[in-house]
């Protein structure tokens, strides 16, 4: 009988690395950069909101709807009879 030449084995690649679990054993979802970036765009979209607001009510429709919600009234036509009413409760 013929002798066989010796198999050739592949090595097979380790499989990817997964993400971190969580302690609830599933994989987290955010990472620390994820947190760290969201962070930083909260704080600089909430910081030129805060530079641009408005101090006091501005010359447009402003002091016709405050007045409106105050009295619970129709300022002009649509009414925007949902915001009329939230702001009035």
């Amino acid at each position: 009988m013929p002798e066989r030449p010796p198999a050739r084995v592949k090595s097979v690649p380790p499989p990817p690395s997964s993400p971190t679990p969580s302690p609830g054993g599933r994989a987290a979802f955010f990472g620390r950069p994820d947190w760290l970036a969201a962070l930083l765009v909260f704080i600089v979209v909430g910081g030129g909101y805060l530079l641009t607001l408005a101090p006091e009510v501005t010359l447009e429709d402003s002091g016709e709807l405050a007045t409106a919600s105050f009295y619970a009234g129709v300022p002009h036509s649509p009414g925007y009879p949902v915001w009329t009413l939230y702001t009035w409760l």
